[in-house]
């Protein structure tokens, strides 16, 4: 699992990707620019299994538009399962 957060600027102690010398798991990296498709998810729909519908979804777009997946999906959450609002994320797969 890749768990990331947005920065303005990759650190200026970059070195060979990794954030060193704090923490050799720690990486900060520019993300290609890509085509995504994307669904948004809310409440109990955010929770498995559930959420493979929304996979399901996603896949679909994409072979309907005769594309092919590339690289990992990504789930981007833009209120947690435990805040007080319900749940809500954004599944985005990259495809070409």
């Amino acid at each position: 699992m890749e768990v990331c957060l947005p920065i303005q600027e990759l650190p200026a102690q970059l070195v060979s990707g990794h954030i060193a010398p704090h923490d050799p798991e720690v990486r900060a990296y520019a993300l290609a620019g890509e085509s995504f498709a994307s669904v948004e998810v809310s409440g109990a729909e955010t929770s498995y299994p559930a959420i493979l519908a929304a996979y399901d979804q996603v896949c679909e777009w994409i072979e309907n538009e005769g594309k092919q997946r590339v690289g990992r999906p990504r789930e981007t959450w833009h209120a947690l399962p435990w805040a007080e609002e319900p749940a809500r994320m954004t599944i985005s797969w990259p495809y070409a």
